[in-house]
Order: structure tokens, then sequence, then C-alpha cells
């Protein structure tokens, strides 16, 4: 039976946000506010909290997340732009920062890729294995099919390294998914536009494409689908045909799908019951297996502290990285 322990921010950081658990489950990172705003980690084992990059001079840092090596990717304001960046894993090189609102590290670490809407470019460093590639010289892949500066960017790099695949979102606009090729070559739209108001997130395994488009229109409905994915001829792509492997016409919680580490399961959030006019406010959440084959998705629990998306730990438990709370479930 599947149980849940929630991780509370500790009283002397306020107005905590976005929080979210390292890979090993040993750390959380989070940004507050208060008299030294910025991002703070929080060592779990011991309680000690230290500061990671603080606010000043007009820069403001937030949206903290991880890469699966331990290295801690976020996202600036200034007054010269947005900009994206990283605090190094031991031993992988010293924090760095970029112009762009997009950001990703390969699974192996050794491929960063940056997506910059204002200079309209996809950037990356690669890096043989052993090295790090977050102090290599970036080098243009191709041009940003989504050449706005308000462009907010959702990003991953294939297990392969091969690829980068990205969502644009912009005001007023619908989403859609894009393919680059970082050897070279043209990109592939993965997922047409959908219309807006509309969210599109995804999630990438060795071999399969999920992607979970969520409508928020005068229709509600969400869809939750997978692909087979390769590496094709003349550095395209490869993708099969889609499986549904969840169909509802109500809002799923906006949120990104993760794969367990056999690839065979996906976890998504949802209601636990259907939304009810003048219902509570924060009902229960429930987490949803949705089996990658196909079959009855598995509804491993229930509780008002599933709030976020979920991830899978280098332990098998699921983390839930929520703005106000970190919940673990233990399968």
């Amino acid at each position: 039976m599947a149980t849940v322990r929630t991780i509370q921010p500790p009283s002397s950081l306020p107005a905590v946000q976005g929080r979210v658990l390292s890979p090993d489950g040993t750390t959380i990172a989070c940004r507050a506010e208060g008299s030294q705003p910025g991002l703070y980690a929080h060592e779990l084992a011991n309680g000690q909290i230290r500061p990671l990059l603080l606010d000043g001079d007009g820069r403001r840092y937030h949206s903290p997340f991880w890469s699966g090596q331990g290295d801690l990717l976020f996202s600036v304001e200034s007054p010269q732009g947005p900009a994206v960046g990283v605090v190094p894993a031991f031993g992988r090189g010293s924090r760095r920062e970029i112009p762009g609102t997009g950001i990703a590290v390969s699974p192996d670490g050794q491929v960063l890729a940056v997506a910059d809407p204002k200079s309209g470019a996809v950037l990356a460093a690669a890096a043989d294995r052993g090295n790090s590639p977050l102090q290599q010289p970036l080098k243009k892949v191709a041009p940003l099919k989504v050449a706005d500066p308000s462009a907010a960017i959702e990003m991953e790099v294939t297990r392969d390294g091969r690829y980068v695949m990205l969502v644009c979102r912009r005001p007023g606009q619908g989403p859609s998914l894009w393919a680059y090729p970082l050897e070279g070559g043209d990109a592939q739209e993965i997922a047409s536009q959908v219309a807006s108001p509309a969210t599109l997130s995804f999630a990438l395994s060795k071999s399969l494409l999920a992607v979970l488009e969520i409508r928020h229109g005068p229709v509600l409905s969400s869809r939750v689908y997978v692909r087979p994915l390769s590496a094709g001829s003349l550095g395209a792509l490869r993708l099969g045909p889609a499986r549904d492997l969840l169909f509802a016409r109500q809002e799923l919680p906006v949120q990104r799908p993760a794969f367990s580490p056999d690839a065979k399961k996906l976890a998504v959030l949802g209601a636990a019951v259907p939304a009810l006019p003048g219902g509570p406010p924060n009902p229960e959440m429930a987490l949803e297996l949705l089996p990658t084959g196909g079959g009855k998705p598995e509804r491993a629990l229930q509780a008002r502290e599933l709030r976020g998306s979920p991830r899978f730990l280098e332990s098998g438990e699921v983390v839930i990285d929520g703005s106000d709370r970190v919940a673990v479930v233990t399968l």
C-alpha cells in the first residue's frame, strides 16, 4: 500500500516558493522572500539552510529545478533581460548564467542546452564522457522557431544527447512541441500548436515520448498519450503512432508527467473526484500510474498533500514538488 510523507519548509525561511527535492532525496532547493530573498538549499539530514543565490542589483532568482546529475538549474529576471543558469553539482564546474528562458542538461550530464527567444536561437555545449559541459562555450544549433522574448520555454535533452525537445508558451497563443537536432538539421514540429487556451507538457524516456494536453477553454478536456521515439535518417526523429493512455472531460492540474525508471508507467496527478461547483477549494488529488503499454490506470494514492508535478527519485519513490511543500510517495 502506498504511503505519503510531507516535508514542510523550515520556519526560518519566509514565504517559500517552488520547492524541489534533489534526485537523491537529500536536499530541497527553493525560493524564499523576506529580508534576504533568493534561492536557498535545505539539507534534510541535518536541517542546515544555506543561501545559493541572493537577489541584488535588480536581479531576481526563481524557478529552481534539478538535473539528473544534481545540477541546480534556475531562471533570472534582470534589467538586462531574462536569463537562465546553473549551480553545478560537486566537481562539475562553477556557477554560470546565460541569456535565455529555457535550460536543460541531458540525463547523462554531457550536454547543456539553452533556448534564447530574444536572439532567436537554440544553443548547446557537449563534453566528452567524464567531463562537464557546463563551462564549455555554447554554439548555435538552430534558429528558434518562436523568436518571442516573452515566451516561456520548457525543454529537455533526449537520452542519447542528440536532440533538444521544447515547448514554447506565449501569451494568448497555443503551445506546440518542437525537436531540434543538436548535430544540425531542420527542426521538427512534434505536436502541432494546440488551440489557446491550453497547456502542453511532455516527458521523455529512452524510447518513448509522453505528451499531456490540457484544454482550458469552454470545452474542458485532458489527454495523455505516448509515442515511440528513435533517431531517424538525415537528423530527423522517427515517431511511432500515438497510444492514448488517458482522456478526461475535465482539466488535469497543470504539471509535467513523469516516466518510471523502466518506462513501463507514467505518473500524473488528477482530481480524486470530479470538481463540483461550490466544492472544497483544495480537494484531494490522486497519483495515477498509467501503463505505457496500455491498460487500466492504477490509482496509487489520493491525498490533499499532492500538489505539483510528479517525479521519480533514484530510490524509486515518487516526489511531488509543490509551491509550499514537498510530498514523497512510497509505492
